[in-house]
């Protein structure tokens, strides 16, 4: 199913919120996620997709048209340029966004092994920062990382 968004209309709303405001994000169970690789990542790391967002004023790449026919999602949004734009964090619009749904805490379900090393990661700004840490916590054995948005 695609929607076409041609006003700041509630829809578009909850997109400015899901990119800004934390503790909707929570509230909704989504996010919003921007960029080919970071899609891609999503898509290989089996995350659940609850829609794309794509200009229906430009054609879209190869990539963007395969990643509409395979990753099923609830709605698909079409929006002008200007509301792409206003959406992108990027100087050149990216041509597709995505609303990911987020997974249920397994904190309750974690097996906790006899000498547990726990890593808290506290609002990862980059996410160059968050591959390093990754890294290192596989290096060190470490038992779970917790990050915290």
């Amino acid at each position: 199913m695609t929607t076409k968004i041609h006003t700041k209309n509630a829809a578009f709303q909850k997109f400015i919120v899901l990119k800004t405001n934390r503790n909707k994000r929570h509230k909704y169970g989504e996010f919003f996620v921007e960029g080919v690789r970071n899609i891609n990542e999503a898509i290989d790391s089996g995350w659940q997709f609850a829609s794309f967002l794509y200009s229906f004023e430009k054609p879209l790449s190869c990539w963007a048209q395969n990643i509409l026919q395979t990753v099923p999602v609830d709605v698909n949004y079409e929006l002008p340029l200007n509301l792409m734009a206003e959406l992108s964090d990027k100087e050149d619009v990216s041509e597709l966004l995505a609303v990911i749904k987020m997974r249920e805490s397994v904190a309750s379900t974690m097996a906790i092994p006899p000498a547990p090393i726990f890593v808290l990661f506290d609002r990862p700004s980059n996410k160059g920062n968050l591959g390093t840490v990754l890294r290192s916590c596989e290096c060190f054995g470490v038992s779970e990382l917790v990050i915290r948005e």
